[in-house]
């Protein structure tokens, strides 16, 4: 009888923080995420159409 050695599957069945997270929460994460890009777009067009920066 021979023995066969396995590597170990522990690091192979590790979750990403996104797949433990509750499925509403992923949907805030997003929702909030896309308001931020969205914010961010409306500043650099206010900066680019009117010169004036608010943030100074």
């Amino acid at each position: 009888m021979s023995v066969v050695a396995l590597p170990s599957v522990k690091g192979l069945n590790k979750k990403s923080d996104t797949a433990r997270q509750p499925l509403l929460r992923r949907i805030y994460d997003a929702i909030v995420a896309a308001r931020m890009a969205q914010a961010e777009r409306e500043l650099a067009f206010y900066i680019q159409r009117t010169g004036f920066d608010p943030r100074k």
